[in-house]
């Protein structure tokens, strides 16, 4: 079975009206919560890699949301009033303030073993879109296919 890992910001959401950055360029968290708000999440836009997923979604793939965000009745709300198919969603717990990279890794590593999937079989059958630097290092260096997002977008909407 293959999996595609899709982050959500910045992937297949355009959400940047809501993006408030710390001074060392991370996200700001609590300024996060406060303005996940249900105007603010319909306020959100889709981006080119929504066809993406929505393929692998038909073709079979399993398709895993995996997120650094803290998730709301409004943010499912949003993705099924957008149709953004999913089989698993990997959020941030509320209260987790791991790093990007660090919750990714821990959540996928979780689902791999709550699954009984073998950590190496998991990475070999997973491709992981992503726009977060860090976090494509970090997918590389466990050993998960990546594609930068933002570069993938990009070339989908020049196919528009």
């Amino acid at each position: 079975m293959q999996t595609a890992l899709f982050d959500i910001d910045n992937t297949i959401v355009c959400s940047k009206h809501r993006y408030t950055a710390l001074p060392n360029g991370d996200i700001d968290l609590l300024a996060w919560v406060r303005d996940n708000t249900r105007e603010n999440c319909f306020k959100d836009s889709l981006l080119p890699a929504i066809r993406t997923l929505r393929n692998d979604y038909r073709f079979g793939f399993t398709v895993i949301l995996c997120t650094a965000r803290v998730l709301s009745a409004w943010d499912y709300d949003f993705f099924k009033e957008n149709d953004i198919p999913f089989h698993v969603m990997l959020d941030r717990p509320k209260g987790c303030m791991f790093g990007d990279a660090d919750l990714k890794e821990f959540q996928l590593r979780l689902y791999a073993h709550q699954h009984k999937i073998s950590w190496r079989r998991f990475c070999e059958t997973s491709m992981f879109f992503e726009d977060n630097p860090s976090v494509l290092d970090r997918m590389a260096e466990i050993g998960i296919e990546t594609v930068d997002a933002v570069a993938w977008n990009k070339k989908l909407a020049m196919t528009l």
